[in-house]
């Protein structure tokens, strides 16, 4: 969206890195209305505008002001910026939060009001025609309960695993290895010692994320499996009918 034709008149939006519109200007370039937000889209400047434009706070990207209710229309939902939430819920009811705005990042937007969206490409054409490119979202990598399921598997490794498995592996490399070379070699001690803090701060890290990696590879199958039944059921309910 570059501009608007109105009573004869063409007028020319100016955007800021969000694609909110700032300024609007004639066909001489003369500013004809000056627009200023906070943080969530409400409108700081004078709201008697010369110019009648619904497309003020991220206007760039199809966000409809409606004076009457003063909300905002993003794609299929009512924005209210006064509050900072959506007046309805999610549709594909994605994540914990059903009427959040962008997760709270005001550096993002949602011109569909179905998910937030950090950066888009604007065709450069007189109507308004964009194409968003949506941040990757895993809720698989940020699930709480994969994240319980993962710590109860960490607190079994460094229960179980350290005690019952490193410790008596560390007590022979001890005796067998290194206690005779350090005889020997009585200077190799401190180099030994350092060796052993290296591999118990690697091992102690790999951990970590095993039990995520673990938790993770099991949701993605049993999703896998889920879809894969409910495409069956489908099909074969289709072709029943």
């Amino acid at each position: 969206m570059l501009s608007q034709w109105r009573n004869g008149a063409r007028y020319y939006y100016h955007f800021d890195g969000l694609g909110s519109v700032m300024q609007v200007t004639d066909g001489s370039q003369n500013v004809v209305a000056s627009y200023k937000y906070d943080a969530w889209g409400n409108d700081l400047s004078d709201p008697q505008s010369p110019i009648p434009n619904p497309f003020k706070y991220v206007g760039g990207l199809g966000y409809y002001s409606d004076r009457e209710s003063g909300l905002k229309l993003l794609g299929v939902r009512y924005y209210d910026s006064q509050i900072g939430r959506f007046w309805s819920i999610d549709p594909i009811k994605e994540g914990w939060n059903w009427y959040g705005y962008v997760m709270n990042n005001i550096n993002y937007v949602d011109p569909s009001g179905l998910g937030p969206i950090k950066e888009y490409i604007e065709i450069e054409v007189e109507y308004e025609n964009y194409i968003p490119i949506p941040e990757i979202h895993n809720p698989i990598l940020s699930d709480p309960i994969g994240d319980f399921l993962g710590d109860f598997l960490l607190c079994i490794l460094k229960c179980l695993f350290l005690p019952v498995i490193l410790s008596p592996i560390d007590d022979i490399v001890e005796i067998i290895i290194i206690t005779p070379i350090v005889k020997r070699i009585p200077i190799l001690r401190p180099v030994f010692d350092a060796i052993g803090k290296v591999i118990g701060w690697v091992v102690e890290h790999v951990m970590v994320w095993i039990p995520r990696i673990v938790i993770t590879i099991i949701k993605i199958v049993f999703t896998q499996i889920i879809v894969g039944v409910t495409v069956y059921c489908t099909v074969k309910c289709a072709r029943e009918v």
